[in-house]
């Protein structure tokens, strides 16, 4: 397990804890990488999608150090504020954790040539190949679902 991954799980296990002492319930929502207007340079590693659209806007060629085979589960961000407030409004047993995704992988280097011809990858090995949630869980307990894709965003923003 990577610091990141270490940390997470050590909040997530700090939120079930203080809930168990206090009688209380925790639900845990752990978002995959979260799309949409006015999101960060920071979001998903190093900024990639606005990197990506900046290159799009000033059609230079830019080079991004990451591995372009690497599947990530991107969710949109009215997608994450709808399941924040079914998991608000439901009384949830034994303080879950749901994945908030779409459940999909999609290749950066599909991001990349959908956006922009501009846009290189340099040769990176990165031990993270893929990251997709399982959202079984929020669709079976919570009655949320994904509505929109970063594919069909990005046609919509880019198209």
């Amino acid at each position: 397990t990577d610091p990141y991954s270490a940390q997470k799980i050590t909040a997530e296990n700090y939120c079930k804890s203080f809930a168990k002492s206090y009688d209380m319930q925790a639900t845990i929502l752990r978002y995959a990488d979260v799309f949409g207007e006015r999101m960060s340079d920071f979001s998903l590693p190093y900024g990639f999608i606005q990197r990506c659209l900046s290159a799009n806007d000033t059609e230079k060629s830019i080079s991004i150090e990451m591995n372009p085979s690497q599947k990530r589960d991107f969710v949109f961000i009215d997608d994450v504020v709808e399941a924040n407030m079914l998991a608000e409004s439901q009384d949830v047993p034994d303080s879950r954790v749901f994945n908030i995704g779409c459940g999909e992988g999609v290749k950066l280097s599909d991001i990349s040539r959908s956006i922009s011809p501009q846009i290189k990858f340099k040769k990176h090995i990165d031990k993270h190949v893929s990251n997709i949630s399982d959202i079984r869980l929020a669709k079976d307990i919570l009655g949320w679902k994904p509505t929109k894709d970063i594919k069909s965003w990005l046609s919509e923003k880019c198209g």
